[in-house]
Parts: structure tokens; sequence; C-alpha cells
């Protein structure tokens, strides 16, 4: 079985990130984050503890920002009441606008995460300087980077 390129992984990874980036529909941004997952699970072994790990962090800061979302976002008050909540009323457009901006936050975090999980950073930056002919300098800056984020793993 002939090995996958770092440059390779990187084009998925942006094959799955851009389209994230122009959707408008929140479940087409969940369905990707599964495909990136289970693309990555078949390509390279990544260690399934620290994806966990990476989610209950992710919890608290996603519920934030839904919770956030629901209670200020702007024009809510003509959209239809779907519920009230300790006499807050929660209303529909707010409700999607919260959905959209949680699932938009965790497509491009997990996807970006599982990347830095599942790419060897010295190979990545030797291939983009001797295959993209990319510059020394810019090269070996991503390497000090790259290198800090040794650190995470």
């Amino acid at each position: 079985m002939k090995k996958i390129n770092e440059i390779t992984i990187l084009a998925i990874n942006l094959l799955y990130i851009i389209p994230i980036l122009f959707s408008n529909n929140w479940i087409f941004d969940l369905t990707l984050t599964f495909l990136a997952l289970i693309n990555i699970i078949l390509l390279r072994k990544i260690n399934i503890k620290l994806l966990a790990l990476f989610l209950i962090f992710m919890l608290p800061a996603l519920l934030s920002l839904f919770l956030t979302t629901l209670l200020y976002t702007k024009g809510s008050t003509t959209s239809p009441v779907i519920a009230t909540f300790l006499s807050f009323n929660i209303h529909k457009l707010a409700f999607q606008n919260g959905l959209f901006l949680i699932a938009r936050a965790f497509s491009l975090s997990f996807i970006s995460f599982i990347f830095i999980l599942s790419i060897n950073q010295i190979k990545l930056v030797n291939s983009l300087m001797q295959i993209l002919k990319l510059s020394p300098i810019i090269g070996f800056s991503l390497l000090t980077s790259f290198n800090a984020f040794s650190y995470l793993k």
C-alpha cells in the first residue's frame, strides 16, 4: 500500500474546510465534519483519547456561543417564539442562528484539530519546501510554529 503524502492530507483538510466556510446549513457542516473524521481515521492513526478530551473542552465554549446567540441575535424579536425558558422567549431566528454558529465553530475547530493530530509536521514542511518550492524562510518559520503544536499533543 502506497503511503499518503503530507501535502495530500493538507489538501484533504482544505477540501473539507473551504465548503464549511461558504455553507449556510448546519447539517451540511456536521456532515462534512463526520466525513472528514472518517477519512482521517481511514488514512492515519489518531489518538481517540485526545479527540474525546478536545470534545470535552469544546463543550463549554459551544454552549456559551449558543446561549449568547440565543439571547442577543439582532432582529430575532420579529420571528415567532418557539419556546419560553425561565421567562426568556426563544425565537426561531435566534435558535437557527445559534445552531448554525455552533455547528460551524465545531466543524472548523474539529477538522483543524484532527488535521494537527494526523500529520507529521516535519514531513509536511519538507514536502512543502521540496515539492511546492516553498521559500526556506517561510518553511523554517512554519517548522517553528509546528514545534509549538507538539506541546498540545
